[in-house]
Parts: structure tokens; sequence; C-alpha cells
């Protein structure tokens, strides 16, 4: 009856849509006294750390990861969890991280030498 759809990219989409489009629809009967661009603009994060989530399931390691990371500090700073200053004092952590990925990287082998 329904066409089957490769990947949940529209299902996703739909599903923000929907949730949208009930939030809205809700406002206009008075039935939600919320202002829509206040929670859009402090919540906006949380869309990239859903699909952050989604590439860790699909084995998507380092797409994932940056993106859940970056959600979350995003979400952290719009919610005044954290200011922007204790943020920039742990990007280290960024080439920390990246030279631990090209150590610890699949398939690498271990001690094997040049043969000089």
């Amino acid at each position: 009856m329904f066409a089957k759809r490769g990947g949940s990219g529209g299902l996703l989409a739909g599903g923000i849509l929907i949730v949208l489009g009930g939030l809205l629809l809700a406002r206009n009967f008075h039935l939600l006294r919320v202002d829509l661009g206040d929670l859009i603009s402090t919540w906006w994060p949380l869309i990239l750390i859903v699909i952050g989530v989604r590439k860790l399931a699909e084995r998507s390691f380092w797409p994932g990861a940056v993106l859940v990371v970056a959600g979350g500090i995003l979400q952290l700073l719009m919610l005044g969890l954290i200011d922007r200053w204790e943020v920039r004092r742990f990007w280290p952590l960024i080439l920390i991280a990246i030279g631990l990925s090209m150590i610890l990287r699949p398939g690498r082998a271990v001690g094997r030498g040049t043969g000089a």
C-alpha cells in the first residue's frame, strides 16, 4: 500500500514537521501559551544531537561523535549551564581526540616498522 523508502532521513524530517505543525496548531487554538521562537532558539541544538546519534547508530563514528559533542556543548550554552569562556579552555581536547584516532585507528598494524 505504502512505498517503502530507503533510510530514515524522511522519517526524522517528517516527525519534526508533524511535531512543529502540532505545536503551531495548538498555539493557534490557544491551547499552548509558549513562545515558539524562544522554544526553538533554546532547543535547536537537540537536532544536531539526534542526527549525531543516528550517525553513530549507522556506525559512522566521527561524524556522529562531532555532531553529538557540538550539539551537547551548544545546548549547554543555550541553557546557560556553561559560558563560552569555559568552552574555550577545552579546545585542545580536539587535538588530543584527533591524535588518538590516528593512533588507535582500526586496521593500523601495531609494531610494524619501516624496516630501515
